[in-house]
């Protein structure tokens, strides 16, 4: 399973039920706030902060209202009414699952896969992948 897979399934498994309906780009950024305690423990808040901020000007080409979102200095994102009101949550879904993999691979092309996969499984405990399925395009 690629990166971007991953990052597909895990914003789906946290929009619950029936995210074709109860998705927006707030709910759907957040899935990327979860591993701020890892990383804050791993690069300190600044360090964080800068790899949100990274994975957001990354992202943005593939999903267009993302130009819109801005990172906090507390490291949060922020995310305005209109845009909460503008986003389909189809798109919501695209926009979270391209940022959460711009940011895993990030994080792989950084530390190493098998970091990034621990990380992501301290995160996410629940959804079974092994190391060996979590993989990255050229990563080693």
């Amino acid at each position: 399973m690629s990166v971007r897979q991953y990052a597909t399934r895990v914003v789906v498994h946290e929009s619950g039920e029936d995210s074709s309906v109860a998705m927006s780009p707030q709910k759907a950024l957040l899935v990327c706030q979860k591993l701020r305690p890892q990383l804050e423990n791993l690069v300190g808040h600044e360090g964080c902060r800068v790899l949100l901020m990274r994975s957001l000007v990354l992202a943005t080409p593939e999903v267009s209202w993302l130009r819109d979102v801005h990172v906090n200095p507390d490291g949060t994102f922020d995310v305005s009414d209109e845009l909460e009101r503008k986003v389909e949550p189809e798109s919501a879904i695209e926009g979270g699952s391209v940022l959460l993999g711009v940011l895993l691979e990030l994080l792989v092309n950084f530390i190493g896969i098998a970091l990034t996969f621990g990380v992501a499984r301290r995160v996410w405990p629940e959804l079974q992948v092994s190391e060996t399925e979590f993989s990255i395009e050229g990563a080693q």
